[in-house]
């Protein structure tokens, strides 16, 4: 069954907007407190993972059979979603867990500024 064009598009953009949505909510949360948003990394970790998982078959269904080429547009809101928690994910390491973020590198190829 091929649903309605309006809600497969709500449905996709409700997709790309959640983790900006999800952003938003630990920006407020750490304004009004003081959490400790360090066990988080994991699961946004995880979630980002998921999302692409999903994502890209969908996505790949889509393109490749005709029938369901609906369900591109749903493919590409999650892989999208993907990237958003991958986005939140590297704000809550570089504030609550810096040491596991990795520092800026030349690749080897040029000196290093800090010595």
């Amino acid at each position: 069954m091929k649903p309605d064009k309006d809600a497969l598009l709500f449905t996709a953009l409700t997709f790309i907007a959640l983790p900006l949505i999800m952003w938003g909510m630990l920006l407020a949360w750490v304004r009004v407190g003081n959490p400790n948003l360090r066990p988080m990394v994991a699961w946004l970790r995880a979630a980002q993972w998921g999302a692409w998982l999903l994502g890209a078959p969908l996505a790949f269904i889509g393109v490749l059979y005709d029938p369901l080429r609906w369900l591109f547009p749903l493919g590409a809101g999650v892989a999208a979603c993907s990237s958003g928690f991958g986005a939140v994910n590297a704000w809550v390491k570089r504030r609550y867990a810096p040491e596991l973020v990795t520092p800026d590198s030349t690749g080897g190829y040029w000196p290093s500024s800090r010595s």
